[in-house]
């Protein structure tokens, strides 16, 4: 596997951010986000165990799962419900981030809302909830599958 200029840079980047957080990235949750990296910044755990196993024949669904959890907690990742898949984040923590999924070909894209977000902890806090959650997902059609342009 090539690293490219911007997967360098992004995974320098986790590992500064594990470091100030008083975490380290290991080799293997390096090695498992540079996968994730490689197919674009999204895939679905069954995905890179088949690129993990590549060069790690005795890896197993624990292995990738648990490296992305840990990258999850990092804010370096986030899941996408509805695809099942994991993305790669190099936004703020605590961002609120909309997915817009498609709900014919499965793409996402991400749109960052402060206004969205704020309206949600009001009605959250109205419902006596605490969002404890920073994802939202809407099911759409995506421009090319709606035929829209």
């Amino acid at each position: 596997m090539t690293e490219t200029h911007a997967t360098i840079a992004f995974l320098r980047q986790a590992d500064a951010r594990c470091t100030l957080r008083g975490h380290r990235l290991t080799p293997q949750r390096r090695h498992i986000l540079a996968l994730l990296l490689s197919r674009g910044g999204r895939a679905t755990a069954y995905q890179l165990l088949e690129d993990m196993r590549a060069v790690r024949t005795n890896a197993t669904p624990v292995t990738i799962y648990r490296a992305l959890n840990f990258l999850m907690e990092q804010g370096l990742v986030r899941r996408v419900a509805t695809t099942s898949t994991f993305l790669a984040c190099s936004h703020v923590d605590g961002q609120h981030a909309v997915f817009m999924v498609c709900k014919r070909c499965g793409s996402v894209s991400v749109v960052h809302d402060e206004a969205l977000r704020r309206k949600l902890e009001r009605a959250a806090r109205s419902a006596h909830f605490v969002v404890s959650g920073q994802e939202t997902e809407i099911k759409a059609l995506c421009e090319s599958c709606s035929g829209a342009r």
